[in-house]
């Protein structure tokens, strides 16, 4: 045996992946139920089912049976028309105050549906009844009648129901009546109501319409303008008119510039220059000198080809010729002004000709244009800006003006809608109103509304769904497991094995010393053991004991492939409570494994409440805690089971005044040691786990534990609360056995057991019953 500080081989192999050290999980239950756990908990609560649908089935039953027949009698009306008085309804909804709709229909429903069924409308109503009905009181006419709407349409559907048939078609014929006369009524107080609000709205509108027209006379006079948006129009027209003249002006300018520049190069004169040659042309006097210089110039010309200069002729003509220029001057200072002649004259001036001086004109006349043209679009800019101020001014105007001129469209269209609904009113007022609309009339019941046959169809069902109910409360209640499903669902532990109900071992209690309980655990062993041929005596057992028996056997078998190459040792068989079934399942493991040819040692390692012995009937003088405590030897201790050679038993022996401190003693470990050398499998039959620390002290001296479930017996969360410990301690979990699973829960591993056994053991009867037969045929044939 490997020391209890060291890790077992075989809970790290990959063959053993369901024993676990460490990190046990525990899942929580899933709050809904799928199919499989409606069909099981249907199967364990069929008669709480079956109990509470025979009651409520019956009660209701009872109930519908005893009633008296109802009557039921109703109309229909139509209370909004489709299309003949929408307008009437559209105007209402207008004159609202809001002038908005708030409903896709114009009518509140259930408003209406209350009104209906006021005093206001129900004590007249009342009141003609009970002249023919003294029994019938306001309270049940008020109760017993329905006022409905017939989905989003605008229908509404009145009904009447009473034991009395002639009673219900009274009241609705009452009722139909009563309601058509309340339309009309309505309807009438309605259009006098919309008529007397425009009659009283009128005059303010008009007056209304009136204080924006005189605000606009005024606006109008106080700015002198008729509309300010035609005008700003016009004046943004004006504006573009503006800008083409300027750009033509521009255009000219540039044009006699460049004229002014070429006659300036061609005549070589400046612009005072220029002027001047022209002024001087233009006076006579001037002109009349000039030409008298001309022809002394020509007679000196003409004299200088017969004399010389010295000659009284030439110097006469120069003195004349002197005379006339200073004559010029004196002329050009009287036309031009004497600061314009102080210099020399220029010889254009002196000699002009013909050519030079219409060029010369043309110089000036091109300096004038270009004078008054740069003077035009000087005044054209002025007068943009000017246009462009008045645009801005009127835009300002217009936006209010436009303000006045919608408030004034808005007053007239509100005006001559009233005006226009006024009259309308007037000729509806004249005309015959259309009121609510039957669309069933009133009538007498015949029938009842409901038989007998449907108050029992439903009385049957709603015992089923209250049967349903109270299963279902009661499995919710319910915090115990019942298959191994449910184990399975809440635990990553595997599923070792399923031990199946036995009817003759549920009243052997975990305590129980009777000597009809030993036999019957006896049988079981028995029947371990037929399989190998030691059981001679007859099959006495019923047939689920065959499906017990192979239970065992394939537990052992699951322990036995948990590691083929590392075998098990040595098992801790625990449970969480009491009366769990661990015992049985230690007793039936051990047997199982001795019929194989194993040598197997079972231990009642429960020194607090032992039971080994008394299922064996074996002494239990001395036993585990007298070896512990070394009063005796193993060899002293050791029993051989009847019922199996190979199996061994220690008893718990006397009863220690504290077994912890016995079991968690190093003889303990050097006896556990020992044993598991000497024997093939070690099994110990441990106190319940929750509370005790009995078995997790033993656990580690072992191979692992096999946590026995008790199936309906095992709290979840006494079991949660247990994997808890073993966590906490570390303890090797192999996993579990489900034990206790009834034929027909939600597993039906085992009925394929008993269906093999039960083919088997007939097979065997008739072999046996032939072979019988046959030996007494050869009998009495050798006797004759």
């Amino acid at each position: 045996m490997t020391s209890s500080t060291q890790p077992y081989p075989f809970s790290n192999s990959s063959s053993t992946n369901t024993s676990q050290t460490a990190g046990l999980e525990v899942w929580e239950e899933e709050e809904s139920f799928n199919k499989r756990q409606i069909i099981n908990a249907a199967r364990r609560r069929a008669w709480l089912i079956l109990i509470v649908a025979i009651a409520v089935t019956g009660g209701i039953w009872t109930r519908t049976l005893s009633q008296p027949p109802r009557y039921r009698s109703g109309f229909q009306l139509l209370v909004e028309p489709i299309a003949g008085n929408q307008k009437f309804q559209q105007l209402s909804q207008q004159l609202d105050g809001s002038g908005n709709r708030t409903r896709e229909s114009g009518l509140d429903y259930p408003t209406q549906i209350h009104v209906l069924k006021s005093s206001q409308v129900m004590r007249p109503i009342y009141e003609q009844l009970k002249q023919d009905y003294p029994a019938l009181s306001y309270g049940q006419l008020v109760d017993q009648l329905n006022v409905n709407r017939v989905g989003e349409t605008k229908v509404l559907q009145v009904n009447y129901e009473s034991q009395n048939p002639q009673l219900a078609g009274a009241v609705t014929k009452t009722v139909a009546e009563e309601y058509i006369a309340y339309s009309e009524q309505q309807k009438k107080q309605a259009e006098q109501r919309v008529l007397d609000l425009i009659e009283k709205e009128l005059p303010s509108l008009q007056k209304k319409v009136d204080s924006i027209q005189a605000e606009i006379e005024n606006f109008r006079n106080e700015h002198n303008v008729v509309d300010p948006t035609k005008t700003a129009n016009q004046l943004s027209s004006n504006i573009t008119d503006l800008e083409q003249r300027q750009r033509e002006t521009q255009i000219q300018i540039e044009e006699k510039l460049s004229l002014r520049e070429n006659l300036l190069n061609q005549l070589g004169l400046e612009l005072d220059e220029a002027m001047t040659t022209v002024a001087l042309s233009e006076a006579p006097r001037y002109q009349e000198l000039l030409n008298q210089l001309q022809e002394i110039e020509t007679k000196i010309a003409v004299e200088s080809a017969r004399f010389t200069q010295d000659s009284p002729n030439i110097e006469a003509l120069q003195q004349q010729k002197e005379k006339i220029i200073q004559l010029l001057k004196e002329e050009a200072s009287a036309v031009l002004g004497k600061e314009q002649t102080d210099g020399e004259m220029p010889s254009a001036i002196s000699s002009p000709n013909p050519v030079r001086l219409s060029l010369t004109q043309d110089l000036i006349n091109a300096t004038n244009e270009i004078r008054v043209l740069k003077i035009r679009k000087s005044a054209l800019e002025d007068a943009e800006q000017e246009i462009h101020q008045e645009i801005t001014q009127m835009n300002e105007l217009a936006r209010e003006y436009e303000g006045i001129t919608q408030r004034l469209q808005v007053a007239q269209q509100n005006l001559e809608r009233f005006i226009d609904r006024r009259e309308q009113l007037k000729i509806q007022a004249v005309q015959k109103t259309i009121p609510w609309q039957f669309l069933e009339s009133p009538y007498q019941p015949n029938q009842p509304i409901s038989s007998n046959t449907q108050g029992l169809i439903l009385g049957a069902i709603a015992g089923l769904l209250a049967g349903a109910g109270a299963a279902f409360l009661v499995e919710k209640l319910d915090n115990k497991f019942h298959t191994p499903d449910d184990l399975k669902e809440m635990t990553n532990l595997a599923n070792l094995g399923i031990i199946p109900f036995h009817r003759e071992l549920q009243t052997l209690p975990e305590a129980s010393s009777s000597k009809s309980n030993s036999q019957l655990q006896g049988q079981q062993l028995e029947q371990l053991n037929h399989d190998n041929g030691q059981l001679s005596t007859p099959n006495t057992v019923f047939m689920s004991s065959f499906a017990f028996a192979e239970a065992f056997r394939s537990l052992h078998t699951n322990l036995s492939f948990m590691n083929p190459d590392q075998p098990i040792k040595s098992l801790v068989i625990g449970s969480c409570i009491p009366e769990e079934g661990k015992s049985t399942v230690a007793l039936n493991l051990a047997q199982a494994a001795a019929s194989v040819g194993k040598r197997v040692l079972l231990i009642d390692a429960d020194l607090r409440l032992p039971q080994i012995h008394q299922i064996l009937e074996l002494p239990n003088q001395y036993g585990l805690s007298n070896i512990i405590s070394g009063e005796v030897s193993s060899e002293q201790a050791l029993q051989q089971s009847s019922f199996n050679n190979n199996l061994y038993v220690i008893t718990s022996g006397s009863t220690p005044p504290d077994p912890t401190r016995l079991l968690s003693s190093n003889s303990m470990k050097q006896l556990a040691q020992q044993w598991e050398e000497s024997f093939d499998l070690v099994l110990y039959d441990i106190p319940p786990l929750g509370g005790l620390a009995d078995g997790r002290l033993l656990t580690p001296l072992t191979n692992g534990l096999i946590l026995v479930v008790g199936l309906g017996v095992t709290n979840r969360s006494i079991f949660k609360d247990v994997i808890d410990l073993l966590n906490v301690s570390q303890a090797r979990v192999l996993g579990t056995v489900a034990n206790g699973i009834k034929q027909g829960s939600a597993s039906d591993y085992y009925s394929s057991y008993t269906r093999y056994y039960s083919y088997y053991n007939n097979y065997t009867a008739d072999s046996n019953q032939a072979s019988l037969a046959s030996t007494n045929n050869n009998g009495n044939n050798q006797s004759s």
